[in-house]
């Protein structure tokens, strides 16, 4: 499991953060880079969408759909593990 320190860590236990922190800044500026990939897809590029979600989410479970436009932050591996589809 991964080690953080600093504001992130505040960020993820819920508590007051600094945005501007080096390292979620570079958590933020990779995240949105992913984004722009997956929200520019093309309809049929399941496959492509899919992994691109695995770099944000770290796991999407088998049968989970979701489509452009999403939104996030920051990288986070967190998943998304039913079959459902967010549209």
């Amino acid at each position: 499991m991964a080690t953080f320190t600093g504001q992130k860590t505040k960020m993820l236990a819920g508590e007051l953060y600094m945005a501007n922190d080096s390292e979620l800044a570079a958590d933020h500026l990779r995240a949105q880079a992913l984004l722009a990939k997956f929200n520019a897809t093309p309809a049929d590029a399941d496959e492509e969408r899919r992994l691109l979600l695995k770099q944000l989410l770290g796991r999407i479970g088998d049968g989970t759909v979701l489509k452009p436009t999403f939104r996030c932050d920051y990288v986070n591996k967190n998943s998304v593990a039913c079959k459902c589809v967010l549209a």
